[in-house]
């Protein structure tokens, strides 16, 4: 495709707010019925993009890759082996860590689904929670302290530059990659 051609869902934006506007003329008097077909007849099957993931190697090497700023690193590494949304990296705390029967659970409310997730956390999980434990000051903190949204994406732009990853990284494909 070229830069120029438009995405499904942009082309039915553009739809819904003619088929709006044509609707409104109908209403107003303006012309008698509207002209337009059902929005679904004038656009191709929508077919779901391919989610983007990391292989183990390509975690791998980003884990050996330098970042501009290294909370960013871990907490990115920290949500491929345990799925959290960036919102929830944001705002996990160390009291919502717990280590029960030699096993380290993660219990937290997600912000955006409101809901209680544990998740049992991996060896690579609790390595990131140790390198980032050492400047913990309180059980109420923040485990990853983490700069601006802006920062976190360019951060997340240069990393994958510095370790030769031509994907556009994301924290969301941090998620995919934690599920495959």
């Amino acid at each position: 495709t070229n830069k120029a051609d438009v995405k499904i869902s942009s082309a039915t934006t553009y739809m819904q707010k003619l088929h709006a506007v044509l609707q409104d003329a109908v209403y107003s008097g303006y012309i008698k019925s509207n002209p337009m077909p059902p929005i679904n007849r004038l656009l191709p099957k929508h077919t779901s993009p391919q989610r983007a993931n990391l292989s183990v190697e390509e975690v791998e090497t980003l884990n050996n890759a330098e970042c501009p700023h290294m909370i960013t690193k871990l907490a990115f590494l920290f949500s491929c082996y345990t799925g959290l949304r960036l919102s929830d990296i944001e705002t996990l705390r160390w009291n919502e860590i717990h280590k029960n029967n030699k096993v380290y659970m993660l219990t937290k409310i997600q912000v955006k689904t409101n809901s209680e997730v544990q998740i049992p956390l991996c060896k690579q999980a609790v390595q990131i929670l140790k390198q980032v434990q050492d400047k913990k000051l309180s059980n109420d903190e923040n485990v990853f302290p983490m700069y601006s949204r802006t920062t976190t994406y360019s951060d997340l732009r240069q990393w994958a530059t510095n370790a030769g990853i031509d994907k556009h990284i994301t924290f969301h494909i941090s998620r995919i990659t934690f599920v495959t």
